[in-house]
């Protein structure tokens, strides 16, 4: 299909032909989960009244139980707050979030859910994420907005 070698890493093929992962397609079907059920979340500032940079964030409910925290409600609320906030803050328009999402889950190719949580390959927060980066992720949202509104008219 891509005359590719055997050895090649398919990490980069998934990327050049727009491919999820396994694990990518779990965090977007999680991410919809979140979407659907947004009622049933309570955000940081649900919690409490003070401005801090987690505003964007889901408030995690204190667990003890592995079986709660590798649950679906559970996993949801941990990677949506390890997604970048240029994407977090898209999370209010249903109609071009998974799109976006999508697009920047094809960009990582994540491997593992370790990968994400992992601090190096995690984005919390705009501002740690290098100019090169952030300017990837600001032009695959614009790019996806564009083809978006194109697809719409």
């Amino acid at each position: 299909m891509t005359g590719s070698r055997p050895i090649t890493s398919c990490k980069l093929l998934f990327q050049s032909l727009g491919i999820l992962t396994i694990t990518s397609q779990y965090i977007l079907s999680l991410m919809k989960f979140l979407l659907q059920n947004h009622e049933k979340f309570t955000s940081n500032t649900e919690v409490h009244n003070i401005n801090t940079r987690n505003t964007l964030k889901s408030h995690k409910p204190i667990s003890n139980l592995t079986l709660f925290q590798k649950g679906v409600y559970y996993m949801s609320i941990r990677i949506f707050n390890k997604l970048p906030d240029c994407i977090a803050r898209l999370a209010e328009n249903k109609k071009s979030f998974p799109l976006i999402l999508r697009q920047y889950l094809v960009s990582k190719s994540f491997y593992s859910l370790e990968k994400l949580f992992d601090d190096k390959y995690s984005y919390r927060r705009s501002v740690w994420l290098s100019q090169d980066q952030d300017k990837d992720i600001m032009n695959i949202i614009f790019y996806t907005i564009v083809s978006c509104v194109s697809y719409c008219s």
